[in-house]
């Protein structure tokens, strides 16, 4: 800014920075986009006077390059969005159990297959260390976290918390849209147990609990309960793997709960609830699976 100051004048930075540019005839509007540097002027937007300009070289040098710096600032707003990319495909492997728990990862293999820069994927990785998916050390590098017995008790007790809470409010008020959502899904289960899905069987456990806290229309129980599910949809796909009659025992006490949930039974719809969950975490630490 001061070698900006020092060819045109500190009058005419003054005047780059609160958006036009100095000439014979007066300035030319960029209608306030600042400038950033001597080297990376803003382009003005559709509408704004580009010329031409009768005066200053810095004027015609700015309607020059306004294209490439355009295109750099577009390059820029796209870093994001590349990352929420790279997060959003990570998170789907994790979820699904397509990366086991115990796999080593490798960010230069990650970025090949989705196409993209380490940058990105960096980023992705680091957030999905803070939410618990990976451990990064310099030691081990990257690595597929797997739930403890403790950590799986914690949100075991935390749905145990918040889902006969919600059942309970729900009691008696579903639309005729809603219930037809839930024989949709479960309807979905059931097809899942016949094929023997245990992927799409594991998603649709988790799409049954996490429908009722979306019709209940709390968006904080409902972030809570995505959280909950993202993380125990391993978990759930892995007994299912072991223990298929248990698939078609969770698709049986989901019917029971939405029965209870359609004629207004809210207590007994929560006490399924619970009984469900118990079972869930029973099988879940059955010691084979942990």
């Amino acid at each position: 800014m001061r070698r900006l100051g020092r060819s045109l004048g500190a009058g005419t930075a003054v005047t780059l920075l609160r958006g036009g540019l100095p000439c014979g005839a007066g300035t030319c509007r960029t209608d306030g986009i600042p400038v950033e540097s001597q080297r990376d002027w803003a382009a003005p937007p559709a509408g704004a006077d580009r010329g031409p300009c009768p005066g200053t070289a810095a004027c015609g040098d700015f309607l020059k390059r306004a294209p490439a710096v355009a295109k750099k600032r577009s390059f820029r707003t796209d870093r994001p969005q590349l990352g929420s990319q790279a997060y959003s495909a990570l998170k789907k492997l994790l979820v699904s159990g397509a990366l086991p728990a115990g796999r080593f990862l490798s960010e230069r293999q990650l970025a090949a297959q989705l196409g993209m820069s380490k940058t990105p994927v960096h980023s992705a990785l680091e957030r999905l260390r803070a939410e618990g998916f990976l451990d990064i050390s310099p030691q081990q590098g990257i690595v597929v976290r797997q739930l403890t017995i403790d950590e799986i008790l914690d949100l075991y007790e935390l749905r145990e918390a918040i889902e006969p809470f919600v059942v309970k409010k729900l009691a008696g008020r579903l639309s005729p849209e809603q219930v037809r959502m839930l024989k949709e899904t479960l309807d979905g289960q059931e097809e899942t147990v016949g094929a023997a899905d245990v992927e799409g069987a594991a998603r649709l456990d988790s799409e049954f609990h996490l429908s009722l806290c979306k019709f209940l229309g709390n968006r904080k129980i409902e972030q809570v309960m995505a959280q909950l599910c993202e993380r125990v949809c391993r978990k759930i796909a892995r007994v299912f793997a072991d223990d298929r009659s248990r698939m078609a025992a969770s698709v049986r006490e989901h019917r029971q709960i939405a029965g209870a949930l359609t004629n207004g039974q809210g207590d007994r719809a929560a006490a399924l609830v619970i009984e469900h969950l118990d079972r869930g975490r029973r099988s879940t630490l059955a010691p084979r699976r942990r």
